[in-house]
């Protein structure tokens, strides 16, 4: 019998999120992390937990875990980027990561009308989710699954298509990092002004001390709790004009609103001098909150559902087609070096910690390219994803 205390449920899922991060930073677990993402252990280990009945598909700890904790880590994330930064990049780079970016959502909406005959009714939400994942990374998947009320029979079929078709491209992008000279039988890219060195001055990072981490807390906390605390109060307000517009059902709530807030929230407080949160630990913070996170969504999940649905894996080859030829034409058109389209799909698809790791392979001086345009992308991820479910919505 699964557990039911929602406090030892929460405590499994810390537990097992320690033990797979444990095992990535070990010695002989790094050559194995070094293949396959520690992401993907934290939402298989709980669901094949879910599997054997250790874990509930149902719990008020997944609840508080998705109504607190992801926005309370969602808002550490944001707050500390540097948004000016990302601006110096130059426009060439800006343009080539806005172009995959539309390559995603585009890959979104021409693979589901294919293929949607062929799934249920509200596979829409998938698509959604995994739009904002490939735009921005994991933690806009985590907002966006709560945001549409993604089905948890669902959630497994998402995860598998957003991993399996995510690394697979992950790995041909690795692998032409060692021949970058390839694109010349194309066309003769040409050197770019970079603005990466000026734009990326790593602040060095000294141990946290409690009290900054209590500081950090009582910060990020209040905001987090008070966004969303003031996007179900705006959802209440007006959703009595919303019950008349029905494609908005399924895409605006409360917990949407919340999301919307806390992001928004963050980004403006960027400019403020609480973006020097970095510096209290913010961003292993804001991650720490997200592998747990995520331990919920694997144990919601069943992942066996997807060998009901392989038209999903289909749709997602197809779709990640369509973003590979966005970036193919706009890096012909504005002959880019091809660590340029490479570290910015990357930043894309799989987010800002993966792109740095890219990144270096393209070049030692890379790395803070793949952080930047990870973070640009995670700033757009949830309102692209939005606005795909408010399409599906409205179009039908």
């Amino acid at each position: 019998m699964p557990l039911q205390d929602p406090m030892m449920v929460a405590a499994v899922c810390c537990l097992i999120a320690g033990a797979v991060m444990w095992a990535a930073e070990s010695r002989y677990g790094r050559r194995f992390f070094a293949v396959v993402p520690p992401i993907l252990l934290l939402c298989y280990v709980p669901a094949i937990f879910g599997s054997l009945e250790i874990l509930p598909r149902q719990s008020d700890a997944y609840d508080w875990m998705a109504q607190y904790l992801l926005p309370f880590g969602l808002f550490l994330l944001v707050v500390t980027t540097d948004i000016p930064a990302i601006f110096r990049l130059g426009w060439p780079v800006l343009v080539v990561m806005l172009v995959g970016s539309a390559g995603v959502m585009a890959g979104a909406i021409l693979s589901y009308y294919l293929v949607r005959s062929f799934l249920p009714t509200d596979a829409w939400t998938v698509f959604v989710a995994i739009t904002g994942s490939w735009i921005g990374g994991g933690s806009n998947f985590a907002a966006l699954r709560e945001a549409v009320a993604m089905p948890d029979r669902l959630t497994g079929p998402a995860i598998v298509v957003d991993a399996t078709v995510g690394y697979i491209w992950l790995g041909i992008v690795l692998f032409m990092a060692r021949h970058q000279d390839w694109v010349r039988r194309f066309y003769e890219p040409r050197e770019l002004e970079s603005h990466v060195d000026d734009a990326t001055a790593e602040v060095e990072q000294s141990p946290v001390s409690a009290e900054q981490l209590v500081i950090l807390i009582a910060v990020a906390l209040p905001v987090a709790v008070g966004c969303m605390w003031a996007g179900s109060a705006l959802f209440s307000a007006i959703s009595d004009t919303l019950h008349t517009m029905p494609a908005m059902q399924g895409v605006l709530s409360a917990y949407t609103f919340g999301i919307l807030a806390v992001t928004l929230s963050a980004i403006l407080l960027s400019f403020t001098p609480l973006r020097k949160l970095e510096r209290f630990g913010a961003t292993p913070v804001g991650y720490a909150t997200q592998f747990i996170f995520f331990t919920s969504l694997g144990a919601q999940a069943d992942i066996a559902a997807i060998l009901e649905l392989p038209v999903l894996l289909l749709a997602g080859i197809l779709w990640i087609g369509v973003h590979i030829l966005f970036l193919a034409i706009i890096s012909r058109a504005l002959r880019t070096p091809l660590y340029v389209p490479a570290i910015a799909s990357i930043a894309n698809v799989s987010g800002p910690s993966v792109a740095a790791i890219v990144g270096a392979e393209y070049g030692k001086n890379l790395a803070a390219l793949g952080l930047l345009l990870g973070l640009l992308g995670n700033l757009l991820g949830t309102w692209a994803g939005l606005g795909i479910a408010l399409l599906f919505r409205f179009v039908g």
